[in-house]
């Protein structure tokens, strides 16, 4: 059952000025008692879905097993994966509408199919990001060594790479396109860059090895290069491109100023979120989960209104 409880969300608008916008949070708790901790979950049909991790007793990978969840806290199901997904390697993501489950180690591949209630197996995919009537945007990370992200063009099918770390997000304001990410080794590394044009960038190298990311800039324009800061995901409002980050405790919704992040709206929040979907330009689901608890939070982002649900985990 939902309980509405005041929470004290301190909201402080660090500057304000008329062309800005001023945004609204919004809280509420939900009890729920579930075995695990979150590792992802996705927004569709008015339900949660998500993907739980517990530690397994025969092997190093977690244990990992999914459920639909309801607005209130309810599971309405509770479904097992497929054996080869209790493993390393695997990525969730969201795409056409569908949830699909990715092993890059065993090259296998699956999707939800949400009328059947079970993982039906597919051909393995890329790491997808973003996609729009021009463009397909994938990526792969090799942790320390970088990433790359990739254009391939839907016309000529050529692929086209620049040198990345992990990208959370790609947005796109007059044809051009802004991408996010972020490295969390060592200390972290948040970047910002942006793509005039992909087709300026150097065409796609075949690579065998994690050590061997591309290390071309070409076509790319760094906006921000930034340690110590983690950037959660970035939203467009009004043409103007914003960045949801956290550092100790706050997270804040800044504008790049000078190859630097300005602050201009704040919320207390024990944890840095992770983007989940992007409905929109300005229309984002995010998960956060707090340190050495088993709690978590869903963040749905509609332009200036931003919902908090705290997810309390009664299972000891």
């Amino acid at each position: 059952m939902i309980r509405l409880i005041p929470f004290a969300l301190l909201i402080n608008f660090i500057t304000c000025f008329a062309q800005q916008p001023q945004f609204n949070v919004t809280a509420d708790t939900v009890h729920v008692n579930l075995k695990g901790n979150l590792s992802a979950a996705f927004l569709t049909d008015n339900k949660y879905y998500a993907l739980f991790e517990t530690d397994s007793t025969v092997s190093t990978a977690p244990y990992k097993q999914f459920y639909i969840i309801s607005k209130k806290g309810v599971v309405e199901k509770d479904i097992a994966l497929p054996k080869v997904l209790d493993s390393y390697g695997y990525k969730i993501y969201f795409k056409n509408d569908s949830i699909i489950l990715n092993n890059v180690i065993f090259k296998k591949a699956f999707y939800f199919d949400r009328q059947k209630l079970t993982f039906e197996p597919i051909k393995p995919t890329e790491n997808f990001i973003y996609e729009d009537a021009n463009y397909c945007v994938t990526y792969t990370y090799s942790g320390e060594w970088g990433g790359t992200t990739y254009f391939k063009h839907k016309i000529s099918g050529k692929n086209y790479e620049v040198s990345s770390s992990r990208p959370t997000v790609v947005n796109k304001i007059r044809n051009k396109y802004f991408v996010t990410d972020y490295m969390g080794h060592m200390m972290g590394q948040s970047q910002v860059f942006e793509i005039e044009n992909p087709l300026l960038m150097n065409k796609k190298i075949e690579r065998v090895t994690r050590r061997n990311e591309s290390k071309s800039n070409t076509g790319k324009k760094t906006l921000i290069d930034i340690f110590e800061v983690y950037i959660s995901t970035s939203l467009v409002i009004d043409n103007t491109l914003y960045h949801l980050h956290y550092s100790k405790n706050k997270t804040y919704i800044s504008k790049i100023k000078d190859n630097q992040l300005e602050p201009i709206f704040s919320f207390n929040q024990n944890a840095g979120s992770i983007l989940q979907q992007q409905f929109d330009t300005d229309s984002q689901f995010l998960i956060s989960k707090k340190y050495m608890s088993n709690d978590f939070c869903f963040m749905e982002i509609n332009n200036t209104n931003i919902s908090l649900r705290y997810f309390i985990n009664d299972y000891k």
